[in-house]
């Protein structure tokens, strides 16, 4: 080693001993060790790896570096770069311009201060708020039934990527975009030039994909079944975390129940972090609804907006559609939104799904689930076997009836409130670390929804 590579190498320790006990290890070996230290005229001179690492220390620890570098004894001229610095003498590489970006542009709707959170929401929310904000657990992968919100949280983690920071190249594309995208690269071609054509289109559509800093796929579901796609799809994968990139993916179940997908596609999904998203609870179906209500600027009774989510059980979309609904009747007629104008505009709605659970019904189909009696679901037992089937079903009155807490109570052998409300706690507590309490519930859930 030369004399000045020594002496870089030496300073450039110094500033990681300063710098390393001010960031926890995971951000440390993610941004400052793939950085490359060069000293020039004095100063030291940092090049990174790739845009996304850069884009990380420029947002999040350049003040850090700096000071580390000024407490070692060096200059910092921190200089990020996504390609290394030409060698002495040599002409610098012309840089190919970037493709144009695959997908479709966010939502302007789809922001995290627009979504309204639950217990059945909170850990989808939480996980890509930390990504977006850190840039972790990759690849990210939301899943959950239709209009629950995963598009949501995607898009909005793309709009906080982009916040002060435009020069990011963040796509948000669905799996059918990129299938057809990549059938198209395939066809277009072949039917004119030939297969070197083909070639050279199909280069450019991996380029435009693997140039992205975030890629933001929307439904993996849609690849089951697609080969060739599925293995571009790996690929691109592949290629976007080895260069550091983020990746967000929603699905519509875990991976490993979507038949046709491959395992290899399957194994790549679950390297990073998979999080749920489940149909909100009455509570937060009825803070939705007042949350629409409030962004059009409308006035929506809280008796409105409890009837409504009573009715509306399976997704956000649904409920959303609902409340439009009622708002559209009011504004035609003319009439403030009240019980009445929601009940007549959702008569017909309500009239199809809306069948009256009652206690006793919700009663018997889990006493039945869990092979005891109803009658042992309102007796004093204490014994574990009747404990966690009472809370289950206490949990089921509370989200599909419209009885009261005490209502409740008093129909589980004259229990009080607080025990009703300790059992709902505790059951959407097992819910999110219960894989097959969680199962059970929805399992009973989806027989009272029929």
């Amino acid at each position: 080693m030369s004399g000045a590579a020594l002496q870089t190498s030496n300073l450039w320790q110094r500033v990681c001993r300063e710098l390393r006990p001010l960031l926890d290890e995971e951000k440390y070996n993610t941004y400052i060790q793939p950085l490359e230290a060069r000293l020039s005229n004095g100063k030291l001179r940092l090049i990174a790896p790739n845009r996304f690492v850069r884009g990380w220390i420029e947002s999040n620890c350049l003040d850090l570096l700096r000071q580390a570098c000024e407490k070692s004894g060096a200059e910092p001229h921190v200089e990020l770069l996504d390609r290394p610095l030409p060698r002495s003498g040599a002409a610098p590489a012309p840089a190919k311009p970037l493709p144009p970006l695959p997908g479709s542009r966010l939502s302007p709707h789809f922001t995290f201060d627009a979504f309204v959170t639950g217990p059945t929401s909170q850990v989808a929310y939480d996980a890509a708020r930390h990504v977006a904000k850190h840039r972790a657990y990759n690849p990210l992968l939301i899943y959950g039934g239709v209009g629950l919100g995963k598009t949501h949280l995607m898009h909005a983690i793309g709009h906080q990527l982009l916040a002060g920071r435009q020069q990011l190249r963040v796509a948000y594309v669905h799996s059918d975009t990129f299938i057809n995208d990549y059938l198209n690269a395939l066809r277009k071609v072949r039917a004119s030039y030939g297969r070197s054509g083909s070639d050279a289109l199909v280069e450019q559509f991996k380029r435009s994909y693997r140039s992205v800093d975030t890629l933001l796929l929307d439904d993996v579901q849609f690849l089951a079944g697609k080969e060739s796609s599925q293995e571009q799809f790996y690929h691109t994968l592949n290629a976007l975390l080895q260069d550091g990139r983020q990746i967000v993916l929603t699905c519509d179940k875990l991976p490993r129940e979507v038949a046709g997908l491959e395992t290899r596609v399957i194994s790549r999904l679950g390297s990073g972090l998979m999080v749920n998203i489940e149909p909100p609870d009455l509570e937060t179906r009825a803070a939705i609804v007042l949350a629409k209500a409030e962004a059009a600027g409308a006035l929506c009774p809280g008796e409105v907006a409890i009837f409504i989510a009573q009715h509306i059980f399976s997704s956000v979309r649904e409920l959303e559609g609902a409340y439009r609904t009622v708002e559209a009747m009011s504004r035609f007629r003319g009439m403030p939104i009240d019980l009445p104008l929601a009940r007549q505009a959702l008569k017909n709605h309500v009239a199809s799904v809306a069948r009256r659970i009652t206690l006793e019904e919700i009663q018997k189909l889990v006493a039945n689930y869990f092979q005891v009696r109803p009658s042992d679901l309102r007796s004093p037992s204490r014994k574990r076997a009747i404990v966690r089937p009472r809370q289950m079903a206490m949990a089921l009155a509370r989200e599909y009836t419209d009885l009261s807490l005490p209502d409740i109570g008093e129909g589980f052998g004259g229990r009080d409130h607080t025990t009703v409300i300790n059992a709902v706690r505790r059951i959407q507590e097992l819910r999110g670390s219960d894989h097959n309490l969680n199962q059970q519930y929805k399992s009973l859930a989806s027989i009272l929804a029929q």
